[in-house]
């Protein structure tokens, strides 16, 4: 499995864990040292009009767009007023994730660091950091799958933020967390 230590994914074990405000979270502490890119994956295609306007590439399994508006309601608006120099949108299945995640690539700075919300992109390829978010609750057996290979497991309680997000930190070795990180952070021991 091929690794990119530039690319720091965040997925969660259902809707509305908190997913898209730990990668806003990060964007904007992040962006204040260095440009960060931002991404979302997701099988659900924009608007017809939002598609002819931002489409950057595309290919029978994927379509990969550009958020353009910081006002849309989207994610990826959020996380353009979060910080990210730019934001893209990468609409496929999840059997076709890798190939068009591997084009998006060709559209940023090399070596540049992206922070991505995907549930499937870490399925096909390894990340700097895999982070999951989870409310807490009992999962079903794919997320706790999921929950096996995050490097970090961020609790949300839906209202006091991610104080652990500190504990993340880009360098020239690629994403990180602090070597004495919080107990509310998986224990890699």
């Amino acid at each position: 499995m091929e690794h990119f230590k530039n690319l720091l994914i965040v997925g969660g074990t259902g809707r509305n864990t908190g997913k898209t405000e730990l990668v806003c979270i990060l964007i904007s502490k992040m962006s204040r040292q260095r440009r960060i890119y931002g991404a979302k994956t997701t099988e659900i295609a924009p608007e017809k009009c939002e598609i002819m306007a931002n489409t950057l590439s595309a290919n029978n399994g994927w379509c990969i767009f550009e958020e353009k508006s910081r006002n849309s309601g989207k994610d990826t608006a959020r996380m353009l007023q979060a910080g990210a120099h730019r934001v893209y949108y990468l609409q496929s299945s999840d059997e076709n994730v890798a190939e068009g995640f591997l084009e998006l690539l060709r559209l940023l700075p090399e070596n540049t660091p992206l922070i991505c919300e995907s549930n499937s992109l870490a399925e096909h390829l390894k990340p700097g950091l895999f982070l999951v978010v989870t409310r807490g609750e009992g999962t079903d057996k794919k997320h706790r799958d999921r929950l096996s290979k995050a490097d970090a497991i961020f609790i949300s309680d839906g209202c006091s933020g991610f104080a652990e997000a500190d504990e993340i930190r880009f360098s020239s070795e690629g994403w990180l967390k602090k070597p004495d990180c919080t107990t509310s952070l998986k224990n890699d021991g």
